[in-house]
């Protein structure tokens, strides 16, 4: 029974933040009970790199949902 946790903390002040084995515990708690095993990453990051990451889907979940649906000539319904 292991799961293996990455914690990455990518913020400037840790306080206020579960420690790694607060992690650790929750996910032997939530986790090993469904998954003997497994690999998690686990990353904390800033207001700043939290707000590009969002956008960044955004624009990916934008760009395919217009090459998906428009991709093709639109026909006419009859």
């Amino acid at each position: 029974m292991s799961i293996e946790l990455d914690l990455q903390l990518a913020v400037e002040s840790e306080q206020g933040l579960p420690s790694a084995e607060d992690f650790q515990r929750w996910l032997n708690k939530t986790i090993v009970p469904f998954q003997k095993e497994a690999e998690l990453t686990i990353r904390i990051v800033d207001e700043q790199e939290s707000h590009q990451s969002i956008m960044s889907t955004v624009v990916k979940i934008s760009r395919r949902m217009y090459c998906h649906f428009h991709s093709r000539p639109l026909q006419a319904s009859r």
